[in-house]
């Protein structure tokens, strides 16, 4: 008859003073976001100050100055792409074999389909950019080039138009579909460092 009672969590005693890690990136992204679709920066301030993710007082004062001065930093790294002149976005409803693919693509500009992650480029960033690039160039909608980037805080990537697009979607849907049932031997990081290597 013994019952054991989980105890209330305990209070974190240290109060942040500086953003790192996940949550500096997320509002580094959130900002740049923000700038981009012009925003003013006190909107942005008063919504990452009401997330409560920012440390109170003359610090999250600070930190909210580095967000600012990260994202216009990156702004210059986008510069060259016309994030500013992106165009409506492009609905997708597309059927593969067995597979019906539905989504929408946004931040096309004239020159590409635009993606950027205000961080270092990991193998998922690729991974996710390559089905919207696959995706964008099945569309195909008229007037814009079949191009995307991908730029990041270390590199930038140009993706080129593919041709056999069909043939790679319906691959990467077989293999979705496989990991539903069973654990697919994919590691991402791992297998761009041994890509990049050879």
């Amino acid at each position: 008859g013994i019952q054991l009672t989980e105890g209330a969590p305990a209070l974190d005693d240290r109060e942040p003073f500086v953003l790192a890690g996940l949550e500096k990136y997320q509002i580094n992204q959130a900002t740049l976001e923000w700038s981009l679709d012009s925003h003013p920066p006190e909107a942005a301030a008063a919504l990452v100050r009401a997330s409560g993710r920012l440390p109170m007082g003359a610090a999250g004062n600070a930190e909210w100055r580095a967000a600012l001065d990260d994202a216009e930093d990156f702004r210059r790294r986008l510069a060259p792409f016309a994030p500013q002149e992106t165009v409506e976005p492009v609905d997708v409803d597309i059927a593969l074999g067995e597979f019906r693919v539905t989504g929408r693509l946004s931040r096309i500009t004239p020159k590409a389909l635009l993606r950027f992650r205000c961080a270092r480029l990991k193998a998922k960033d690729l991974l996710r950019v390559w089905i919207e690039h696959l995706l964008w160039n099945l569309k195909n909608p008229p007037g814009h080039t079949r191009c995307s980037v991908l730029v990041a805080k270390d590199e930038t990537r140009l993706l080129q138009p593919v041709a056999a697009v069909s043939q790679y979607l319906e691959q990467l849907l077989g293999l979705y579909w496989q990991g539903l049932s069973v654990p697919l031997r994919f590691f991402p990081q791992t297998s761009l460092a041994y890509a990049e290597s050879e």
